[in-house]
């Protein structure tokens, strides 16, 4: 082994717990004199170095890492956490989650906590409010002063000269994407479920966009009454505009939904109204929906790679604890096509 060996690689070789040879590294704690013999010896025998952060480890400096996420309900964030746990575990840290419901003020509570906590670092999701027109200046300058690592995740704070570590998805691509493979399918009346871009912002306005400029280069009408605008963020709401727009009787033949909160409401109203996909309406999602498994696989989907994603973004934040002085970097994480079915044009539907 190299360097690159972790704390849970020495763990699995001594056959212990990672807490008892962080205890060794930090020399903290009680450990068998046996056991510690032990560690140490396999340390040596692989040439392990501790990084910086478990040297600030060592220091006595927290082993805290903050999560904050706006909507821990949504499948989202926690495939995004599988992956985030895992690289934390690895490295001896302790992930504390606080979940924002989208509240603005329980937003900023949770920075102030993560500040009061002494965390080594925190990845942040901010709420939905936070667009560019309605972060205060009092938002701006609390978060610059709490002088803690960050990562945002999946959603952008937009400030001129404000930069900052983030990890997104390929939005507009991935739109632009699914919107042309239902094209191709022989779509021309098109609709979409898009979440409302006064609070979504980034992640809307860039999924929005993939979508209408997919219709645009293919010399497509856009049809803006099938365009629907989830404004409340809610299945619930989904659900009812989903339900208004298939009962009555003007809809379109195929509907991209733009994630996975439209996508349930989309379906919701499907299954109560007795409609068919693809053969009443046609579908392609963003994100699989593990509710839908039982149906079978044949939902045609935008797919990504979610807790490498949570991988991504972790060791990201990691790489900026232990150089607080490097530059902000921005990684994009793609999505794939995965066409099953649901986006064919059937017979009748032109």
């Amino acid at each position: 082994m190299n360097n690159l060996t972790t704390i849970a690689d020495i763990a699995k070789m001594a056959g212990v717990g990672k807490a008892t040879v962080s205890r060794v590294i930090n020399n903290s704690g009680y450990v068998k004199e046996e056991t510690r013999e032990k560690i140490l010896k396999i340390m040596q025998g692989v040439s392990y170095r501790p990084s910086s952060v478990a040297r600030n480890l060592s220091k006595n400096q927290s082993d805290l890492i903050a999560l904050i996420v706006p909507q821990i309900e949504n499948p989202f964030y926690a495939e995004v956490i599988k992956g985030i746990s895992s690289i934390l575990d690895e490295n001896g840290f302790t992930l504390l989650i606080c979940n924002t419901d989208n509240n603005a003020p329980k937003d900023l509570k949770a920075l102030e906590t993560v500040s009061k906590q002494r965390v080594a670092g925190f990845i942040y999701t901010p709420t939905m409010e936070y667009t560019e027109g309605k972060v205060s200046e009092y938002f701006w300058d609390f978060f610059a002063s709490i002088n803690i690592p960050c990562v945002l995740l999946d959603r952008l704070l937009i400030k001129e000269g404000f930069k900052v570590d983030a990890v997104l998805s390929d939005n507009f691509v991935a739109s632009y994407l699914a919107t042309s493979a239902l094209i191709k399918a022989g779509h021309t009346i098109i609709g979409a479920m898009i979440p409302d871009q006064s609070h979504y912002h980034y992640i809307a306005r860039e999924r929005y966009n993939g979508f209408q400029k997919a219709v645009k280069d293919y010399g497509l009408k856009r049809y803006d009454r099938f365009i629907l605008s989830c404004n409340e963020a809610t299945v619930k709401q989904a659900y009812l505009q989903a339900k208004a727009l298939l009962s009555s009787g003007d809809y379109p033949t195929a509907m991209f939904c733009g994630n996975n909160v439209c996508s349930n409401g989309f379906f919701k109203a499907i299954f109560e109204l007795g409609f068919r996909v693809p053969e009443d309406i046609a579908y392609i999602g963003y994100d699989e929906l593990p509710s839908l498994e039982l149906l079978g696989d044949r939902f045609s989907c935008l797919d990504r790679d979610l807790v490498g994603m949570g991988r991504e973004v972790a060791s990201l934040l990691i790489r900026k604890i232990e150089n607080p002085q490097k530059s902000a970097e921005t990684i994009f994480i793609p999505s794939l096509l995965r066409l099953k079915g649901s986006e064919r044009l059937c017979e009748g539907k032109e």
